[in-house]
C-alpha cells in the first residue's frame, strides 16, 4: 500500500456534476466516495451512512437513472453525470407519490433507511411503472430495513406506481380528524423522514466540530503490547489521538479465567480529527499510522463456560447471575 503523503493520495482534485439538476464542482481528493461528498461538502445529509461497505443500501442516490451505493463509488465517477438525492425527490408542499404513499400506508418507522428505500423505488418506476410485487421486491433487495418487515413498503411501492399511472385509489376514510384514538394516522414524524430532512446523530454538525473514529484490532482477542501513535499526531488536522492511557481511573481486568489484560486492551485506538472519516480512511490508519504490536489469543479457551454442555452451563450461569448465550 502506497504510502499516505504521496501526491496521488492528497493532492485534491475538482469535479463537477449535476446534484438535482444542479451544477455543483467541489474539491475532493481521489479516495473520496460520493457519499462523501454529498454529505460533507455539499450538506446534503438526507443520504445516510450506514454499513459503508454497499451491502445495506441506506446510502442509495441515482447516478444517471439507475440506484448506486454511493458510500463505496468514488466522486471521481460522476464527474459530468447527473445524481439523484433525497432531497430532489419531493417538497413538504408537493411530495412525490411514493413518499406520499410511504407515509399512508406506515411505511416509515425510524426512517433511516427510507431516503435509500425511496431512491431505489424511484429507480424502479422511472423505468418500469406498473412492477409486479416480485419486481417490486427484488428492485428492493438490496435496500435493508429492521422495522417495518417490508410488507407495508412493497404495499406502499405499489400504490405510488398506480397513482403514477394515473389509477384512482381508494384511501382509508380513518386518516384524517382531530379525534385520533382508534384510528390509524400518519405518524407526526413522518414527513421528515421522508423528504430526508430527519437528523440522526451522524448529521449534526457544530462549529469547531471535532470527529473521533474507533481504529478496532483484527483480533477477537489479544493483548495491545504498543500503540505507536506519532506518524498519526503529524498529519494535517489530527488534533489528537486517544488511547486507554487517556482514560482516567483504574484500568478493568477481563478474560474468562480472570487474567489481566495488558493496557491498552486489544479493543481499539481513536484518532480524533477536524474532518469528518471515511471508511477506507480508517482502513489506511489501521494500516499505516497507527503501527500496533499485538499478542493474538485465543478467544475461547477450552475452559470457557460458553463451550461446556448447556445444562452444566444454564446451571453455572444461574448460579453466577450472568447472562450467558446459547
Amino acid at each position: 500500500m502506497s504510502e499516505l503523503t504521496t501526491q496521488d493520495s492528497t493532492q485534491s482534485r475538482s469535479v463537477s456534476f449535476f446534484v438535482n439538476g444542479v451544477p455543483r464542482t467541489v474539491s475532493a481528493l481521489p479516495d473520496a466516495t460520493l457519499l462523501d461528498v454529498l454529505r460533507t461538502d455539499l450538506g446534503l445529509t438526507g443520504t445516510k451512512k450506514g454499513c459503508g461497505g454497499g451491502e445495506c443500501g441506506a446510502c442509495t442516490v441515482l447516478l444517471d437513472g439507475n440506484p448506486v451505493s454511493s458510500c463505496i463509488l468514488p466522486v471521481l465517477k460522476a464527474e459530468g453525470r447527473r445524481v439523484e438525492t433525497i432531497e430532489g425527490l419531493g417538497t413538504r408542499g408537493e411530495l412525490h407519490p411514493l413518499q406520499s404513499w410511504f407515509l399512508k400506508l406506515g411505511a416509515v418507522h425510524c426512517g433511516f433507511c427510507t431516503p435509500g428505500m425511496l431512491m431505489s423505488a424511484k429507480a424502479l418506476l422511472d423505468s418500469n411503472p406498473n412492477p409486479s410485487t416480485d419486481q417490486i421486491k427484488a428492485a428492493l433487495a438490496g435496500n435493508l430495513c429492521r422495522c417495518t418487515g417490508y410488507a407495508k413498503i412493497v404495499q406502499a411501492v405499489a400504490a405510488a406506481g398506480a397513482e403514477l399511472r394515473g389509477e384512482r385509489l381508494q384511501e382509508r376514510a380513518d386518516r384524517t380528524g382531530d379525534n385520533p384514538i382508534g384510528k390509524s394516522v400518519i405518524r407526526v414524524d413522518g414527513v421528515p423522514k421522508v423528504l430526508g430532512a430527519a437528523q440522526f446523530a451522524a448529521d449534526l454538525s457544530r462549529p469547531g466540530m471535532l470527529h473521533a473514529a474507533m481504529v478496532v484490532s483484527p483480533h477477537a482477542h489479544a493483548l495491545i503490547q504498543a500503540v505507536d501513535t506519532s506518524r498519526a499526531l503529524s498529519r494535517p488536522g489530527v488534533v489528537t489521538v486517544l488511547t486507554a492511557d487517556d482514560v482516567p481511573g483504574a484500568k478493568p481486568t477481563a478474560s474468562l479465567q480472570k487474567t489481566p489484560l495488558s493496557w491498552p486492551p486489544a479493543r481499539s485506538v481513536t484518532p480524533v480529527s477536524r474532518l469528518p472519516w471515511s471508511s477506507r480512511k480508517m482502513n489506511e490508519w489501521r494500516a499505516q499510522l497507527l503501527p500496533t504490536s499485538r499478542s493474538p489469543m485465543n478467544p475461547s479457551p477450552p475452559s470457557s463456560i460458553l463451550l461446556r454442555p448447556w445444562s452444566q452451563t444454564r446451571s453455572r450461569c444461574m448460579m453466577e447471575a450472568t447472562s450467558c448465550v446459547t
